[in-house]
């Protein structure tokens, strides 16, 4: 059976949308990140550094400052001499460029008389009373670290040592450090986007299946997984429609179970289902032919056939007959049930040219064939397309065809054929309505002879 596309369902707008958001989160965290960790260097760098300045002015004063030097008069000159070489020493070796010694009121005790930068950090540390550390950027030249280190006693600062020296390790290293983590967060970052991708890619294709999934749930038939009544309806519209376009033909079957009801009030729904599945499977066997197989009711299938088989029909629907008298049923403790079918068959656009006149023609052919006894194909009379008014002046040669096919099945199909092949050659030599219609009677009754012969001679083997 030919598959029916399902309908498209659409890219999700959902996921593509929360894949962006998420990237963006990233690519806002990761810069978040990289300039938080730069200064977090840079502070580590400067408490590092300012911490190794404290040492140093601590082993200073220590080791070259007396009590003396703290007086309100100050060293002498010969003192504020050696504290300067002392201090000279002291800048070379760590780098200083500027270093002053200072009261806390500001006066200068020795070193470099206070620049604008030296006198607020000094001012900070004595307010704050602990250690003033500022790193400030020129717009030209190197970075400068401004520091003021209290030296207390008894809980009181008794001097301060304020100095200048380059930063420029300093913010080299939390360049470096900047650099590091945004190289990490960027690879981080990219590594995150591609496993998003790929996550968000397959949750896409799984909400795609879902709701292919459901569209198929709506439109199959959950007992026989046929399409059910609606999608059968809509797929013969489709192929009705194709074939008044592309001049072709089709057949349909219209397959209902004997005795349907009788089996579920005897056995239950169970038994009924898995009869529906056996009659399913039996027509499945038939893939061939079909255009679409669908359930089509309670107990009822509907089978459509293209122009190059539709004339098979009968001798698939005799296969199927065949198959289901194999396939005998059995419940608990049940004897084994036969399970046959009885088939309407009618063809487009012989019978009928509309959905609904077609589906009559079949149903009709289908009550005919139940009323002969069921577990039969009956073809649909060629009556079904004609006008009230026309069929009522036909109404015995009508029943004449019904004899003929009651006669003889072979005969009925046969004199269909003959019957549109009258028609296509009427239509090509462009005779009129009432001659095609002279035509096709002529065509079903020109065997009308095998009324009066009898059964013994008309069916015997042989030629």
């Amino acid at each position: 059976m030919r598959r029916q596309p399902g309908r498209s369902t659409g890219r999700p707008l959902l996921l593509p949308l929360v894949y962006l958001a998420t990237l963006t989160l990233i690519g806002v965290s990761c810069a978040a990140v990289a300039l938080l960790g730069a200064e977090h260097v840079r502070t580590t760098a400067t408490m590092t550094t300012v911490a190794g300045d404290q040492a140093a002015i601590g082993v200073f004063v220590a080791s070259e400052m007396t009590t003396a030097d703290l007086e309100p008069t100050g060293p002498t000159v010969e003192r504020r001499q050696v504290l300067e070489r002392a201090l000279t020493g002291l800048r070379a070796s760590h780098g200083y460029r500027l270093i002053s010694v200072a009261r806390p009121d500001g006066t200068l005790i020795a070193g470099d008389d206070p620049s604008s930068a030296l006198g607020a950090a000094h001012a900070r540390s004595v307010e704050q009373g602990r250690i003033s550390a500022t790193i400030t950027e020129p717009p030209e030249g190197d970075p400068i670290l401004t520091e003021a280190i209290p030296i207390t006693r008894d809980g009181r600062i008794q001097l301060v040592v304020s100095l200048e020296r380059d930063a420029s390790g300093v913010i080299a290293a939390a360049a470096s450090a900047g650099r590091d983590l945004i190289a990490v967060a960027v690879g981080a970052a990219v590594v995150l986007a591609v496993l998003l991708r790929t996550i968000f890619h397959a949750a896409g294709i799984r909400l795609r299946e879902q709701a292919e999934e459901l569209i198929q749930a709506r439109r199959r038939d959950p007992v026989t997984g046929l399409i059910n009544h609606g999608a059968g309806a809509a797929r013969l519209t489709e192929i009705l429609t194709a074939a008044k376009h592309d001049g072709a033909s089709f057949g349909i079957a219209l397959v209902d179970i004997d005795n349907f009801r009788m089996l579920n009030e005897t056995y239950g729904s169970p038994a009924g289902d898995e009869a529906l599945r056996v009659v399913a499977g039996g027509l499945q066997a038939e893939s061939g032919p079909w255009l679409a197989l669908a359930r089509f009711g309670p107990d009822e299938f509907l089978a459509i056939a293209p122009a190059a088989v539709d004339r098979e029909l009968p001798a698939a629907m005799d296969r199927v007959h065949a198959a289901l008298d194999a396939a005998t049923l059995q419940f608990e403790d049940s004897e084994r049930l036969p399970l046959t079918v009885s088939v309407g068959i009618t063809y487009f656009p012989f019978h009928a040219t509309g959905v609904n006149e077609l589906l009559s023609a079949a149903t009709i052919a289908l009550g005919e064939a139940k009323a002969g006894g069921g577990n039969q194909t009956v073809i649909a009379d060629a009556w079904v397309n004609e006008p009230k008014t026309t069929r009522s002046n036909f109404d015995v040669l009508q029943g004449l065809v019904v004899t003929i096919d009651h006669k003889d099945r072979y005969t009925k199909r046969h004199s269909e054929d003959v019957a549109c092949y009258a028609l296509f050659l009427a239509t090509r030599l462009g005779l009129d309505d009432q001659e095609h219609a002279i035509l096709r009677t002529a065509g079903l009754l020109h065997d009308i002879g095998k009324i009066g012969v009898p059964d013994d001679i008309l069916r015997k083997p042989g030629a």
